[in-house]
């Protein structure tokens, strides 16, 4: 009986003592934390649809809210004080504040612009061009291949570098530097005038998609995902070499913010080239252009490999791939031997490794077709010893089956099949970007 009273005793006891305790831990609690907070409030400052306000902790960094106030005849450019003309702070800025304060929506007369236009080609490379410098492109800094590298302008050279591969997600485009596989990506996410434009890990976010806005002649605008009323722009609207590009409001049209693109290989007009300059008759001479020399046994200025890399490269040429001096057009008349580049305009051998060698990519044939694309260029070495011997341009599908135009033999919108080269290997060069 004493043993029982004893233990129920101690156990009232123990908790009088754990209230007592949980009653001073939260009294406690309250007064050393009571002053550790303070509150972000959000105005609409003539807008509606204002953010909620924000209990954020003292000195410490927090995000500011991604919500978005409207206002009939305005654009949103992001948050500030009361009168303030530019923005000072993005949503979802990372920032930290030690006292109560007021954020106010900033504006600027003029709606979004969404008379949006998708006229570019999801995988294809573009080359793409600022209205204030028509002779220059974007261009990755010094060939950068790290993270967080710059975008400016240059003189157009034709790079990889300056290459830009399109990725359609969704309504948005995203734009990879074809040399690194970056993403064009704004600086930090963060929607304010003059934040520059650099590369960064492909993963698709906010700072990585854009809108196109017709702008009229052939140019858009191109408009950032984070805050409509930003747009891509050439900072200061130069056309000197290294300018930077940067994100902007809206500035009225000007030609800073205007952008052509221009496709890196014109697939349509290359193979229309195909189409037009060959026939079906699978004989070893049939129609073609006269404009360029037609190799065949006879010719004393002949070719051994016949015809087929020149026709090749006319519908190379046609589809605006630019001309080197390791690859240029042998015309009639013309001792391919004697032209600059000539040998690599007749030869397979020769420019299959030269395509290659522009930042074209490349891969073994896949047994099923399946990775050659309207456009390309395949190879085959039916002799397995690494040399090109054949080349050949896809045009299209029929039955979903790859097809083809070739010279030597004569050949137009023909199934490709794997017995081409059953005994050695074919290769596919992807011209447009597409398939890599």
């Amino acid at each position: 009986m004493f043993k029982t009273k004893f233990i129920e005793r101690i156990i009232s006891l123990a908790l009088v003592l754990a209230t007592i305790l949980t009653a001073f831990s939260t009294v406690s609690y309250a007064a050393s934390n009571g002053n550790s907070y303070c509150v972000i409030t959000y105005n609409a400052n003539g807008g509606s649809g204002a953010p909620a306000a924000q209990r954020v902790l003292k000195g410490k960094d927090f995000y500011i809210s991604k919500k978005i106030p409207v206002r009939s005849g305005y654009s949103f450019l992001g948050w500030g004080n009361k009168n303030d003309r530019e923005a000072k702070i993005s949503p979802n800025h990372c920032v930290s504040a030690n006292k109560n304060y007021t954020l106010y929506a900033v504006w600027t007369k003029g709606e979004v612009k969404t008379n949006y236009s998708y006229p570019l080609t999801d995988g294809y490379c573009y080359y793409i061009t600022p209205a204030c410098a028509p002779d220059s492109v974007f261009d990755v800094n010094d060939w950068g291949t790290s993270a967080d590298t710059n975008i400016q302008i240059w003189q157009k050279e034709y790079q990889k570098n300056q290459r830009f591969q399109v990725r359609r997600i969704g309504d948005y485009y995203a734009f990879l530097d074809y040399n690194s596989r970056l993403a064009l990506d704004v600086h930090g996410g963060l929607a304010l005038n003059c934040q520059n434009v650099s590369t960064w890990y492909a993963d698709f976010n906010d700072a990585q998609l854009f809108r196109l806005v017709t702008a009229g002649n052939g140019y858009y605008y191109i408009q950032s995902k984070l805050n409509p009323a930003y747009y891509l722009d050439i900072e200061k609207g130069s056309s000197s070499n290294g300018s930077n590009v940067i994100l902007y409001r809206f500035n009225n049209g000007s030609s800073n913010q205007k952008f052509k693109f221009t496709p890196v290989y014109n697939v349509s007009s290359a193979v229309s080239y195909a189409k037009k300059y060959t026939d079906n008759s699978g004989s070893m001479e049939g129609y073609y252009n006269d404009t360029y020399n037609i190799y065949k046994p006879q010719n004393p200025r002949a070719y051994q490999g016949y015809d087929c890399a020149n026709f090749v490269s006319q519908c190379l040429l046609a589809g605006g791939l630019n001309t080197t001096q390791n690859w240029a057009p042998v015309y009639r008349g013309q001792n391919y031997k004697k032209v600059t580049g000539g040998v690599t305009w007749v030869s397979a051998a020769d420019l299959f490794p030269y395509l290659k060698s522009q930042g074209f990519s490349s891969e073994k044939v896949r047994n099923n077709l399946a990775n050659i694309y309207r456009g390309d260029i395949v190879f085959i070495d039916s002799n397995n010893d690494g040399y090109a011997d054949h080349s050949t341009i896809c045009t299209g599908f029929s039955n979903g089956v790859p097809v083809y135009c070739a010279h030597s033999r004569w050949r137009k919108n023909y199934q490709y099949s794997t017995s081409m080269w059953s005994e050695g290997k074919a290769y596919v060069v992807h011209m447009s970007g597409q398939g890599t």
